[in-house]
């Protein structure tokens, strides 16, 4: 089985149904997404003519994490460990004031006009 976070890859399958090269997307129901992705999930799957009785047990999941998030803080989800962070932006160079013209009077500061 193989997650898409390497951190998971932990999590594995001991009855050896699911393919070892086979992707696995893992949600958690912590995540506050997830419910909506697993109900899109089983609207897609009864749009192509699966079999409706998976889709009401992932619909009747989908239900029981948000029940879950009542009881529970919800949190979007961690960056995997092992992904760098992203570089920063580089910094943008201050601008340059342009250069006063030659030929005006230099500024009076005795405040006398």
């Amino acid at each position: 089985m193989k997650h898409s976070r390497q951190d998971y890859m932990h999590i594995q399958d001991p009855k050896g149904i699911i393919p070892e090269d086979e992707p696995v997307f893992l949600l958690r129901a912590q995540d506050p997404a997830a419910p909506f992705a697993v109900r899109s999930w089983a609207q897609k799957v009864d749009q192509l003519g699966g079999d409706r009785k998976m889709v009401n047990i992932a619909l009747a999941f989908a239900d029981e994490m948000e029940n879950w998030q009542k009881r529970k803080l919800t949190d979007l989800p961690d960056k995997p460990p092992e992904v760098e962070k992203p570089h920063p932006a580089p910094e943008k160079p201050e601008a340059k004031k342009p250069p006063k013209p030659k030929d005006s009077k230099p500024e009076d500061k005795s405040g006398k006009e």
